[in-house]
């Protein structure tokens, strides 16, 4: 009788735990000339982005694919559904991924605090030397501890994806909370991606897999 009580109560837990939810991070993004001020005149402008998150996997979905970024399998999927083709890159070696250009670039704070969506936010600046040019990418963000949903697990996955030309965009995870307003601008080219909500979902099947009968890779 007690194995069966105790049997019953390991069911009924389980049954009742809830099911872990990934993180979506639904932004838009854009690009255009700086001193337009795109981000905040008008979202509309830009392209829904989706960032589906779990421990391990990552899929960035655009409007004609979607990006896989598989850690557990330490490959990279393109995916383009209108073609049904499929690309897969190796990740970068975390031991060459950019650590000394982090440390070069210095966060400061601008004190231009504003509301961005349903967020207060705080306001920070960096300067990225660029590598391959003698250009400044010039970056703007606003950052907001309000929301935390799946944070550790999106900043961990980022990590593993860090290379040299994007160490930059790491250390924005690391004020503890989301960048939910960004503007880079190189030259007279300003891009920008604003966050419009980030919550727990139940990621649609097969999300983190390459489609069945697509060519050019598997994700065996």
């Amino acid at each position: 009788m007690r194995n069966r009580i105790f049997m019953f109560t390991c069911w009924t837990l389980l049954l009742s735990a809830p099911i872990q939810a990934d993180t979506l991070i639904t932004m838009m993004e854009g690009m255009g000339q700086s001193g337009s001020d795109a981000a905040s005149a008008d979202v509309r402008a830009g392209k829904e982005v989706q960032i589906w998150s779990r421990p391990d996997n990552m899929a960035r979905v655009m409007d004609n694919g979607r990006m896989i970024f598989s850690i557990d399998r330490g490959t990279t999927y393109m995916i383009d559904d209108e073609k049904k083709t499929c690309r897969s890159f190796k990740n970068p070696d975390q031991d060459t991924s950019g650590s000394a250009v982090m440390d070069e670039i210095e966060i400061r704070k601008t004190g231009d605090d504003r509301r961005v969506g349903e967020w207060d936010t705080q306001g920070y600046a960096m300067s990225v030397p660029l590598a391959s040019t003698e250009d400044v990418l010039e970056v703007s963000f606003w950052v907001t501890d309000e929301v935390t949903s799946g944070l550790e697990s999106y900043r961990a996955n980022f990590a593993a994806m860090t290379t040299p030309q994007t160490a930059w965009m790491g250390k924005t995870l690391e004020l503890g909370g989301y960048p939910v307003l960004q503007e880079s601008q190189i030259g007279q080219m300003t891009m920008w991606s604003e966050v419009l909500s980030v919550s727990e979902e139940q990621a649609p099947d097969g999300i983190y897999e390459v489609p069945a009968g697509y060519s050019g890779c598997t994700a065996d």
